[in-house]
């Protein structure tokens, strides 16, 4: 498939936390799950059309700074596209700069949150940075590598001392060639509603059309990907062997009629995938929901965030409870687990709010309930009414949702936050009914050592 001699290594580097860092998003895994990164899946089969690519996840591959660097001078590419975030921006600063001192002549691309939402503050920083890809699914990449600048989209890059903005391709349509998942360690890989393994990840849009204030979608246009192009890849992954996907869209199920047509399809094409994907409570019907799961669909994530009505309409969660109660029922219905995401302290939450939070979570007992501490990410309206309000210290851009409450606006201090978001985990998961149901669910000793270690690992990063 390569037409030149140029190697390019995509990588996920090493780091001293477990940095979920691809999607523009960034935070430590709550637990013992990771998967692939899709700036990277995505990259690596628009590039392997025209040059020799590697990959490699020294994160989940649990690598040193040094034996990462090692692994990078023996496979010697002229060209590094890396993904980075906000949560790890320290950590992956730290190993570029050891990364072009042992290696000075190579080039280095960066995708993810960081460079995103702070392009010229993130090369000004970072001398070590050559370029950023500001849309991962872009082929704009291949233009750059090779050296046509007058081609080039979707970038930013030095060039003779200063720095080129290329334009984004407006007649693009959102399609790319299928993904090279087999470059990836996918037994290595686990996430802890998936049914089968090895599992990978795909894309079938970008963005959300929802304007909620605290989530980055909001302020990335939605695209769709063509239904051909995404069964196409799904080929691809069956003839691979792999049966479990997850798709990583901020809202799957946006377009009911789109995400029918996407499940027949699905069908016809007799894959016997099992799935999981993201969804809005109000973006769902019966209709829908069965064909999702005639499909193969087992487990839907939804973002509940809050138990209090008010809080949703000040954060233009436009979803009201009741919503959310219809949307578990129907996932019920057709047997369908339910990921649910809470938020702890957003502006307007105080001791009483965060309370019928954690009592809505309960009530709800979605089979996983992922509690995070509000956070000011960059590319959201929040931040913006953090700054405004000096809620949050500007400088302080090292945040993470598992671990970190930095928003200090007056109801209740980030310490308290902090405090109640482990309450809110210790609640959830000590349930004795909680715990029962999970050992009756065990279907094997593999199934049971997932289990084991990933609650060991959420009980030492957000209960203790």
């Amino acid at each position: 498939m390569t037409s030149s001699g140029i190697r390019v290594l995509l990588l996920n580097p090493p780091g001293d936390e477990l940095y979920l860092r691809d999607n523009y998003c960034s935070f430590t895994s709550k637990a013992d799950y990771y998967w692939p990164a899709i700036d990277l899946l995505a990259q690596s089969g628009i590039l392997s059309q025209y040059f020799d690519v590697h990959v490699r996840d020294a994160l989940v591959d649990k690598k040193s700074f040094t034996d990462c660097l090692d692994d990078i001078a023996n496979i010697n590419p002229q060209f590094v596209l890396m993904v980075t975030g906000f949560a790890s921006k320290h950590n992956d600063n730290n190993f570029l700069h050891q990364l072009k001192q042992r290696l000075p002549g190579i080039r280095v691309i960066v995708s993810g949150g960081y460079p995103f939402f702070q392009k010229a503050q993130a090369l000004e920083e970072n001398p070590e940075i050559d370029a950023i890809l500001m849309d991962y699914t872009s082929n704009g990449s291949v233009a750059y590598i090779n050296g046509d600048y007058a081609n080039v989209v979707d970038m930013l890059y030095r060039d003779a001392g200063g720095i080129v903005e290329s334009p984004s391709d407006p007649a693009r349509k959102f399609n790319y060639p299928p993904p090279r998942h087999e470059l990836f360690p996918l037994a290595k890989y686990r996430i802890p509603n998936s049914k089968r393994r090895p599992f990978t990840i795909m894309l079938a849009s970008l963005g959300c059309p929802f304007k909620c204030s605290y989530c980055v979608f909001a302020g990335i246009p939605y695209q769709s990907r063509g239904i051909e192009n995404i069964i196409e890849e799904m080929r691809v992954v069956r003839d691979l062997g792999i049966r479990e996907i997850s798709f990583i869209d901020p809202t799957f199920t946006i377009s009911k009629k789109r995400t029918q047509d996407l499940c027949q399809r699905m069908i016809d094409e007799k894959f016997d995938f099992t799935w999981v994907c993201l969804s809005r409570c109000d973006t769902i019907d019966e209709p829908t929901v069965d064909l999702m799961a005639r499909a193969g669909c087992h487990s839907i994530q939804f973002g509940v965030e809050s138990g209090e009505n008010a809080i949703l309409l000040k954060h233009t969660k436009d979803l009201k409870l009741e919503e959310v109660e219809e949307a578990f029922r129907l996932c019920r219905k057709y047997r369908i687990d339910i990921l649910a995401y809470f938020i702890i302290g957003l502006p307007g939450d105080d001791e009483i709010s965060i309370r019928k939070t954690i009592d809505f979570a309960k009530r709800l007992d979605p089979e996983f309930a992922s509690f995070t501490v509000a956070t000011p990410d960059y590319g959201t309206r929040l931040r913006d009414e953090c700054v405004e309000n000096s809620w949050i210290k500007v400088e302080n851009d090292n945040f993470d949702s598992t671990d970190t409450a930095i928003i200090d606006y007056g109801t209740i201090a980030p310490a308290r936050i902090r405090a109640l978001h482990r309450t809110a985990v210790r609640e959830f998961y000590l349930r004795p009914s909680y715990i029962w149901r999970q050992i009756l669910r065990v279907r094997s000793l593999a199934d049971f050592t997932d289990k084991l270690r990933n609650f060991l690992e959420l009980l030492r990063k957000q209960m203790l």
